[in-house]
């Protein structure tokens, strides 16, 4: 089924709020994000630090929409709109830089996903190696039905994370001393307001100026566009970075996983990382199939996605 790489989206196929907010909900749920909201909580007061990640998710939100404004006017994926830029050929070069760093992005999280598997089941090499290239696989099967698929697997995996931190904030908070103590942990106080504001950005800023023309040029109004960005970025980051922050300062640990572990949550973080990383790196392949399909015409997206999967494997072993 076509979604529309390389024409504006008719107004028919577009879709409604919540299908299209979920695969941007999805995509911006990564533990990068918790993991920089522990390593902030480390160097600032937390009251400080919270307003910094409302600060720069508000910044993260305005460039979001604006971006995401132009895709829903056009219809046209992130790729595309580069044409009114920089003309049909100059756009195939950030085209192709944009593909190469979102590829980069999947090959990480993949063998991140499979080297788990491997330390916690103590893997043979041989073993660790077949995970990471299943993990691959099964993540890009996602990016391959495209938009309807993966709103479906945001749907049902965007609670159960939220859930998760929930829980695990909790059971840090708990472990910690109480609200009274971790709130009043003040960290080394050695990142300025600033420099937060600017790690904050940093979580999605490129997300935020590119992959979000990919989601909201099937949305059915200027509405719909701005709510979602200020879902998934305003609301949901800051969560995100807020729960990373609160388990830091709970925890003196900045990885989630690790602490999950430790607090012998062993389920819940295969659970989170799961559904953390198949949703983002679903979300990574199919932009990547999308921009690939504009540089090369005579290609479909589902076969651009099917060999770079095939590649990406390779490159992991």
């Amino acid at each position: 089924m076509s979604d529309y790489e390389r024409t504006a989206v008719p107004r028919e196929a577009r879709r409604g709020f919540w299908q299209i907010t979920s695969v941007w909900v999805g995509y911006v749920f990564i533990l990068v994000s918790m993991m920089a909201g522990a390593g902030m909580a480390a160097g600032m007061p937390l009251d400080t630090l919270f307003w910094a990640i409302l600060v720069g998710n508000l910044f993260l939100t305005i460039v979001s929409s604006l971006m995401s404004i132009i895709a829903y006017k056009t219809g046209y994926t992130f790729a595309l709109i580069c044409r009114f830029s920089f003309g049909s050929l100059g756009a195939k070069i950030p085209a192709i830089m944009y593909a190469f760093i979102q590829l980069g992005w999947y090959v990480i999280q993949a063998a991140l996903f499979g080297h788990m598997i491997a330390v916690y089941f103590e893997l043979s090499p041989f073993f660790e190696a077949l995970a990471m290239i299943g993990s691959c696989l099964f993540m890009g099967l996602f990016a391959l039905k495209g938009m309807r698929w993966m709103s479906v697997v945001g749907l049902v995996s965007i609670p159960t994370m939220i859930m998760l931190c929930l829980a695990t904030a909790m059971r840090s908070i708990q472990d910690g001393g109480g609200w009274i103590t971790v709130a009043a942990f003040s960290g080394e106080e050695t990142v300025s307001f600033m420099t937060a504001v600017g790690l904050v950005l940093g979580t999605w800023i490129f997300g935020a100026s590119t992959t979000v023309a990919d989601f909201n040029r099937f949305a059915l109004s200027t509405k719909h566009v701005i709510a979602g960005c200020a879902t998934g970025l305003l609301i949901v980051n800051s969560f995100i970075i807020g729960v990373g922050a609160i388990v830091g300062a709970a925890s003196q640990q900045w990885d989630l996983v690790e602490i999950l572990f430790g607090l012998g949550l062993v389920v819940p973080a295969f659970v989170l990382l799961t559904t953390n990383l198949w949703t983002t790196n679903s979300a990574n392949l199919y932009s990547v199939g999308l921009t690939l399909s504009s540089v090369f015409p005579k290609v479909s997206r589902q076969t651009i996605i099917w060999h770079n999967d095939s590649c990406l494997c390779a490159v992991i072993v």
